[in-house]
């Protein structure tokens, strides 16, 4: 059975994220059509509707990006520069209440590969013997065989985790970011 409380925290997400932006649009393209001619008003108004749609839009589908400023963000690395999405997905919406889950799997150079493998043994991660996967991610994991994968490191706080799965041909990584 669905949680009363969770269809509720729902219905009052929409209505702060979706509903009172619309009615402030609305109402800020009304007061612009009074004071302004009509010709600068529309384009307030399109401008704040595409401002919203694109605002929308990135919540649930993050840019490349935004992976890339995750990555540097949570584990003081740099991104390699050679990287290339092969498979990227999140959850990063509204309806998640705080918890965002980032997962990529990457292509790199065999000499980012081994850069990157070493920065990872000198800083925080640990060398973890799993990961944790989530039904969202088993569209990447699912892919791969337990023998493809080499390395696994964990960099772990109290609010999330940050998986480095480094795999056997020296040139692909899953990376996979989750807080709750």
């Amino acid at each position: 059975m669905i949680d009363p409380f969770y269809i509720f925290a729902i219905i009052i997400a929409i209505g702060i994220f979706y509903v009172i932006p619309i009615v402030i649009i609305y109402f800020t393209y009304k007061f612009a059509k009074k004071k302004l001619n009509i010709g600068l008003a529309k384009s307030i108004f399109a401008f704040m509707i595409i401002l919203f749609l694109y605002i929308s839009y990135a919540d649930f589908y993050p840019l490349e990006n935004s992976y890339k400023r995750n990555f540097e963000e949570k584990t003081e690395l740099n991104f390699p520069k050679s990287a290339k999405y092969l498979e990227k997905l999140s959850a990063n919406s509204i309806f998640d209440f705080g918890g965002r889950m980032y997962c990529s799997k990457i292509e790199i150079s065999k000499t980012d590969y081994l850069k990157l493998k070493n920065e990872i043994e000198k800083s925080k991660f640990v060398k973890a013997e799993s990961y944790t996967e989530q039904m969202n991610t088993d569209i990447i994991f699912s892919k791969i065989k337990n023998s493809e994968i080499k390395n696994i490191y964990r960099l772990r706080t109290s609010f999330d985790e940050y998986f480095v799965i480094l795999l056997s041909d020296k040139k692909t990584i899953i990376l996979f970011y989750r807080s709750w």
